[in-house]
């Protein structure tokens, strides 16, 4: 009879919701670290095979040290780790955040947009620094400075840190500094928002694509991705930081979608105050002002929403067909 495998531990119940205070180091000491009260059965159960972390890290290039000739310093075998906290909702984190939390000794937070109840799980000795008063230079000297301490540092970013998540500016700092780091996705606002309002993105026959984008504000567009470019190709569109630019994008989608074409306004989608309004293309000035929602807002527009709120029947797609053969099905003669 074959072993049996580790049991998969289950989890009743929410998270505690214990917020914790930002810029506020608990006292190291006290309770054993939640990842030290394991057995090792347990820490077997979540951990990737042979011990690995399911995103390796990247090496970096050798450091200053290393350019001056001096001898390496003893390494921290534990990268910096950028998480991303997703949407809100502190259950919508990946398990691979939520461990890298768990461990971490140092994690420096986009305190102005992710949920403090994210940190709850964090062991009581670990330090909480709020990035939002940082600049770049203050940012990544937190992170190397504690990285040389050898402690386990996290760097949580909203949303998925690949997306205007400013992260490729900290990975170069850190790289120039010899130290290494990798990456834990998390869940974008596009697809919570999708899925807080029942949205499929991309209906066969419909519409394929899904742009996510922003309209010029203080950043500028590159040539050829200002948003009216992007407009004409009639696709699903996700719009992120661009609620305070509401006239514009007004006419802008009333000139591709047509004015009539819904769209759907998310307030901090997942939230506990996650809002939803559903507007037009030419009223969408009107109920952002009227909603007073001017930041933290994704704009949603194309033929699938409108597919969607006009309660519009899309093509049956190919996948689920009983006549459709593919490698692990055949189709009807």
């Amino acid at each position: 009879m074959p072993a049996a495998g580790p049991r998969r531990q289950t989890f009743r119940g929410k998270p505690p919701r214990h917020v914790p205070r930002i810029l506020k180091p608990r006292r190291a000491g006290q309770p054993t670290p939640v990842a030290e009260r394991l057995s090792p059965r347990q820490r077997a159960a979540h951990s990737p095979p042979g011990g690995a972390p399911p995103f390796p890290p990247r090496a970096a290039p050798g450091g200053r040290d290393a350019e001056k000739g001096l001898k390496p310093m003893a390494q921290n075998p534990h990268p910096v780790v950028f998480v991303g906290a997703g949407p809100g909702d502190p259950d919508l984190i990946t398990v691979a955040g939520r461990k890298a939390l768990e461990e971490a000794d140092l994690i420096v937070t986009a305190g102005s947009l992710v949920n403090p109840e994210i940190l709850a799980c964090r062991k009581e000795s670990c330090s909480v620094e709020d990035s939002a008063p940082l600049d770049l230079g203050q940012i990544t000297k937190l992170l190397a400075d504690g990285w040389r301490g050898g402690l386990r540092v996290v760097r949580l970013h909203t949303g998925d840190p690949s997306l205007y998540g400013a992260v490729r500016e900290q990975f170069d700092v850190l790289e120039k500094e010899g130290v290494p780091y990798r990456v834990v996705p998390g869940v974008t606002a596009a697809m919570a928002a999708a899925a807080q309002i029942g949205l499929e993105y991309t209906l066969p026959e419909v519409t394929q694509t899904l742009i996510l984008t922003r309209i010029q504000g203080r950043t500028p567009m590159p040539p050829g991705e200002d948003l009216e470019s992007l407009c004409s190709h009639r696709a699903s569109i996700a719009l992120y930081l661009s609620a305070a630019e509401g006239e514009e994008v007004s006419r802008i989608l009333s000139a591709a979608y047509g004015p009539d074409s819904p769209v759907a306004l998310l307030y901090r989608a997942t939230w506990p105050d996650s809002r939803e309004v559903w507007a037009t293309a030419g009223t969408l000035k009107a109920a952002l002002d009227a909603e007073k929602l001017d930041r933290h807002t994704i704009m949603l527009c194309g033929p699938a929403v409108a597919a969607l709120k006009n309660g519009t029947d899309a093509p049956k797609s190919k996948l689920y067909d009983a006549g459709f053969s593919h490698g692990y099905r055949a189709g009807k003669p």
